[in-house]
């Protein structure tokens, strides 16, 4: 085991030696229709909410929907029906299991649910979720009709309180009017349409490693991580979304819309005035290194091929936030994005770059 592996393995079970009450699973960035409520609730001073760092943990989530069930005089009626779908939703991390229309459970320790489709088992060590994904979503505009549609499969675990282990897989594309042949000028073109602007409009559609598809708009979306926590902190290793700073589109800080990318990461909250957020990430560059490349040999025709390696290329990122009065939230912070041969150790000290 070399030394990086080490120092992770160390301040994994630093970490484990304490005892937490909530996992620390991240909410998609994607879900925006709970993100949103939150928002609103925020600012009609039901809760009080630093949105300044996405994804919330599904923990955080259910607790500001219990600190809004507290208040519930405060909600119109349309708000305390969303309250209680959502509350349904986060029932794992409320310790009980879902209500559903048309389900198995013993009503004890598991639930397996038809309508809508999941699977919940919980005990005193143990959580687990799971659930198929299968949606559609439609945009149109004077210019056209673009129809997205995704599938795929979410599994979250929660293990003796303090380890959190997920996964989610999403095969994504794209359909309509605006990916026909008619409207792009080569098989590059049509292959990257989903992401341009379509049309000479703006978007606000994720940037992904797109698949060469017939219609293009093609792509597969895979987000999982392993995390250790506590009620003041968690490190883990995760693959996901991060959205840094508030805007109801992208924020101009990290926005979300790049491909979800797998990092190092710390978060500390040691008091209610105070917490800080760092990661390290691996990225991918796109850039031909002509000095890394391995031969692949053609047995059929004896004949060698070169496949050359992209250049290394690394992200860092911390950002301390000060709350000295209600609902009031400073931040600041700094990131760097390096390309070097290997990553550098000094980026790996949260506080000090």
């Amino acid at each position: 085991m070399n030394r990086f592996a080490h120092i992770v393995c160390v301040c994994l079970m630093l970490l484990g030696c304490a005892w937490s009450h909530a996992q620390n699973i991240p909410e998609h960035i994607a879900y925006t229709q709970v993100y949103g409520f939150l928002d609103e609730l925020a600012s009609d001073g039901v809760i009080d909410l630093s949105s300044h760092v996405k994804p919330y943990s599904r923990a955080l989530i259910a607790s500001k929907l219990r600190e809004a069930l507290a208040k519930d005089s405060m909600l119109s009626a349309r708000q305390y029906v969303d309250l209680k779908f959502y509350l349904n939703n986060f029932s794992n991390e409320c310790d009980t299991l879902p209500k559903s229309f048309v389900h198995w459970t013993n009503r004890k320790t598991f639930d397996l649910s038809l309508l809508e489709p999941s699977f919940h088992y919980r005990d005193q060590y143990f959580k687990c979720r799971i659930a198929p994904l299968l949606g559609m979503d439609l945009t149109y505009n004077r210019k056209g009709l673009l129809v997205k549609r995704w599938y795929g499969a979410d599994v979250q675990l929660d293990i003796v309180g303090h380890v959190s282990v997920w996964g989610s897989v999403r095969d994504q594309s794209y359909s309509g009017k605006l990916l026909k042949d008619s409207y792009f000028d080569g098989i590059l073109a049509k292959m990257y349409g989903a992401r341009l602007s379509q049309g000479g409009y703006l978007n606000t559609l994720p940037g992904c490693e797109y698949k060469e598809a017939s219609y293009g708009g093609d792509f597969s979306d895979v987000r999982a991580g392993i995390r250790v926590y506590d009620w003041w902190g968690s490190i883990g290793l995760v693959k996901d979304n991060v959205v840094w700073g508030d805007s109801y589109h992208s924020s101009n800080v990290l926005s979300g819309r790049a491909p979800s990318f797998p990092m190092l990461t710390l978060s500390l909250t040691p008091c209610k005035w105070f917490s800080f957020e760092y990661f390290h990430g691996w990225l991918v560059s796109n850039v031909a290194d002509s000095s890394r490349y391995y031969v692949e040999e053609q047995y059929t025709d004896s004949t060698s091929r070169i496949h050359y390696r992209p250049k290394n290329k690394f992200m860092a990122a911390n950002l301390f936030t000060f709350t000295p009065i209600k609902n009031l939230h400073l931040s600041v912070g700094n990131s760097i994005v390096y390309a070097e041969d290997n990553v550098q150790a000094a980026y790996f000290i949260p506080f000090a770059f």
